[in-house]
């Protein structure tokens, strides 16, 4: 009996903590899932609940409304995650409801929170293959979920603007009336900007008003602003600045552009734009 009454004992105790966790996970309220917002030194984005110790994470978006979180977690296996704010009160990170047993990550929300943009090396349907290189898969809003996930190109990271232009490396796209990509043209630099100092796009955010972009190569975080002629400056490093000198990747911007979020060490870190708006020339567009 006293064995029994022991091994009851820790029964309840262990469920009494695991409850206590989960309550305290969904005690968690408003915006960017009821963290304080960052200053002008990176900080990893809510600790133990999207950046964790036993997992990779990177690649997050935040719907325009602010009620849905999707990131990417590496762990046992690869998963497109998402929280949701559900009357006031966020939801426990799960695999999203169109994730698959591929790898299926780098998401992105247009502003008018319509359309919605991931990468995925999953095949195409009915194809019966594998793996493929990584795609560009795109699915329209349906009531308060998503609709079919629906293939558009190969590449990486796609991003887009106030105006619906959508941005995938240096390439510039929009949605026709099939709903497909199609491209309407490049990034071009600023002729004063020496050709040796243009440096290759590996993953691109525009920001919401296109008077900056960001981008990451060989590790490294660059920003880029608008000339007054409509063509992009030299790069800026802005990891420098943030004295944080590579392992940087993936950059992308909370929905009002006032938030940077990037990759580090598999880890999700944000600050604030401010960082970037420190280093825009006076003689660049002004943000809108």
């Amino acid at each position: 009996m006293k064995k029994l009454f022991v091994t009851v004992c820790l029964v309840f105790t262990a469920t009494f903590a695991v409850g206590a966790q989960g309550s305290d996970f969904l005690k968690l309220s408003g915006p960017y899932l009821g963290q304080k917002p960052p200053g002008m030194m990176p900080e990893v984005f809510a600790p133990g609940i999207v950046s964790t110790k036993d997992a990779r994470e990177f690649s997050g978006a935040f719907s325009p409304d602010g009620s849905e979180y999707y990131f990417f977690r590496f762990g046992t296996a690869p998963d497109l995650m998402v929280s949701r704010l559900a009357e006031n009160v966020w939801t426990e990170p799960r695999p999203a409801e169109f994730d698959s047993e591929f790898i299926d990550n780098e998401p992105h929300i247009t502003g008018d929170g319509k359309t919605f943009f991931f990468c995925s090396n999953r095949p195409y349907p009915g194809s019966g293959e594998g793996r493929r290189m990584t795609q560009v898969w795109m699915m329209k809003r349906d009531g308060t979920s998503w609709g079919t996930p629906r293939h558009q190109l190969e590449g990486m990271s796609p991003s887009s603007s106030f105006r619906g232009s959508v941005f995938i490396g240096t390439r510039i796209y929009q949605l026709n009336a099939e709903d497909l990509l199609v491209e309407i043209g490049r990034l071009q630099p600023d002729p004063s900007v020496p050709e040796g100092e243009w440096l290759s796009h590996q993953h691109t955010c525009m920001s919401p008003d296109e008077s900056f972009h960001l981008f990451d190569f060989k590790e490294k975080l660059y920003v880029s602003f608008r000339t007054k002629d409509g063509r992009w400056g030299r790069p800026v490093d802005l990891g420098a600045r943030l004295n944080l000198e590579g392992g940087i990747m993936l950059p992308t911007l909370s929905p009002d552009g006032k938030i940077l979020f990037f990759c580090r060490q598999g880890d999700i870190y944000w600050v604030s734009a401010d960082v970037i708006e420190a280093l825009r020339p006076t003689e660049a567009t002004p943000r809108r």
